[in-house]
């Protein structure tokens, strides 16, 4: 315990006592807090025994066993007690822990005490990843630049449609330069025409048009409308919240869902799976951020989540795992520990960080 030499109630003195329950931070302050090896590492999680990073992408669960607790020590302990600096990383490299003060508190347990917090590992580890990379919405896609040789010919495309952005207009006039550009008989200038036209990406321009086409309620966290430039600047968890949960299934159904045209049936086919697979990580999002929990509503989550990360690989065959698409499977454990996620996630102490940064500090 801690003992106060004067409180307000208590002049003499008050001795009180106290536990950690849970330490809520993000994935890499969480092995700092704990002295385990980084999310880099072979040991990338906290909470089970899955080992090796190249079982990311693994969705079966039930085969999962705890990290143990007292074998955990031991190893830190033997970590702490070594000579030399080298017989500590060899014991590090083969265990992934070195000795932390928590292990002073007897019931210190990392596989259930040091909880993945669902703002971090979620909203900002799988919804940026999902955006970002797979759907490719960044200031990357939506811009390209190229060297041309002087036009062929002329070409007016006339008035630019009433509400269009600077950012269509721009890829507007950069897609018409290319349209009149020189040809030459080399298959290689006409290969690089094609993919310069294909770099102008109009599917972040469609999503940046519904983005600015909804009317949300006043109370409702909007999302910039030029989401995916540099001038949006880095976006908020709840801001991500939404898009993920609001905005990107209104965009991708305007675009991919039912009685849409697609070039090909096989195009139409493969977009709609990636349409369903979206709505897997969207329906995970909407329990995990849910106000009451069950043990349904837990493992539907969870449901959503074997779903989403099993058939990533299927649907993007290049993309490389990360260590939040096997974390994220842990939510379900601490959602049926500790309650709702707005009990124990990290959203609160954001707030007071913004609060604390806006503070003036010029003194």
């Amino acid at each position: 315990g801690i003992k106060f030499s004067k409180t307000a109630c208590f002049p003499t003195g008050r001795l009180t006592r106290s536990a950690i329950v849970l330490a809520v931070c993000d994935l890499s302050a969480a092995r700092h807090l704990a002295s385990l090896a980084g999310t880099s590492s072979h040991f990338y999680c906290s909470a089970c025994n899955c080992y090796h990073k190249t079982t990311y992408g693994r969705v079966d669960f039930e085969s999962w066993n705890p990290r143990d607790k007292d074998e955990l020590q031991k190893f830190a302990e033997r970590w702490r007690d070594a000579v030399t600096t080298s017989e500590r990383e060899k014991l590090f490299k083969a265990h992934g822990v070195r000795y932390s003060e928590m292990w002073h508190l007897p019931y210190w347990d990392p596989s259930c005490q040091l909880v993945v917090d669902p703002m971090h590992c979620i909203l900002e580890g799988l919804v940026q990843h999902h955006s970002h990379t797979l759907f490719g919405l960044t200031t990357a896609t939506t811009s390209s630049s190229s060297t041309l040789p002087p036009p062929a010919f002329s070409c007016d495309l006339g008035d630019m449609p009433p509400g269009m952005t600077s950012k269509e207009m721009t890829q507007v006039a950069a897609i018409r330069t290319l349209l009149v550009s020189q040809l030459s008989s080399d298959d290689e200038n006409l290969d690089n025409l094609k993919k310069s036209l294909f770099c102008k990406n109009t599917g972040p321009l469609k999503f940046v048009y519904v983005i600015q086409q909804i009317t949300i309620p006043s109370w409702f966290t909007s999302v910039p409308s030029n989401f995916g430039s540099a001038s949006a600047g880095m976006m908020k968890a709840d801001e991500w919240c939404s898009l993920i949960t609001v905005y990107i299934p209104i965009a991708l159904m305007s675009l991919w869902g039912a009685g849409t045209s697609h070039p090909s049936d096989e195009v139409g086919t493969h977009l709609r799976a990636v349409l369903n697979h979206t709505m897997e990580l969207v329906c995970a999002v909407y329990l995990m951020c849910a106000r009451t929990t069950t043990v349904e509503r837990a493992h539907a989550h969870r449901s959503h989540i074997v779903l989403d990360v099993g058939n990533l690989k299927k649907i993007y065959l290049n993309i490389t795992l990360r260590p939040n698409h096997q974390a994220a499977f842990h939510i379900y454990d601490f959602l049926l520990l500790f309650g709702p996620a707005h009990s124990w996630w990290c959203f609160p102490f954001k707030c007071f960080i913004g609060i604390l940064q806006h503070l003036p500090v010029n003194h």
